[in-house]
């Protein structure tokens, strides 16, 4: 089950983070509020079993740019795409369905607010999974490096 983010999420998110992504990856609870303020209606956690075992971070972006890390951002009047910025899920959240209803109802919010796709910047090798989700990779001119060395831009075209 989805669920927006409530006050009292933000120490186990911040422990689902810890515990999926190396350090370099690790950002603070307060750049990940940012995240969540730009769109908090796409932002939330996965409930299994009455336990959270993962999140989202997605916010209205630029097509074929990948925010930095560890900075706050501002609204984007030319936003074009929705950028997933960061799923994460617990071992115990895996196989349940939770992405694909993750992907459903950001799929209904990019329709409505008519922007042309879904991106994302796969880590670790993780965009074999997010190709069988109908992401495609594509190249882009921004160092990817900060996100690790097998980073890769992803998007995923919406059609009518």
């Amino acid at each position: 089950m989805l669920r927006v983010i409530k006050p009292s999420d933000w120490p186990t998110i911040a422990y689902i983070q810890q515990t999926c992504y190396p350090h370099a990856l690790l950002e603070s609870v307060a750049v990940l509020q940012n995240k969540q303020q730009l769109a908090p209606h796409c932002c939330f956690v996965f409930e299994h079993q009455q336990q959270t075992v993962g999140y989202c971070f997605a916010h209205p972006w630029i097509d074929n740019q990948a925010p930095s890390l560890h900075q706050a951002l501002a609204p984007n009047d030319a936003a074009s795409t929705l950028y997933l910025h960061d799923v994460a899920l617990l071992p115990q959240g895996r196989g349940q369905g939770l992405v694909h209803q993750l992907l459903h109802h950001l799929e209904q919010f990019t329709r409505i607010s008519r922007y042309c796709s879904l991106s994302l910047v796969a880590v670790a090798g993780a965009d074999r999974y997010w190709q069988k989700l109908g992401f495609t990779p594509c190249s882009i001119s921004k160092d990817l490096n900060i996100y690790g060395d097998k980073a890769q831009y992803m998007r995923r075209e919406l059609s009518d």
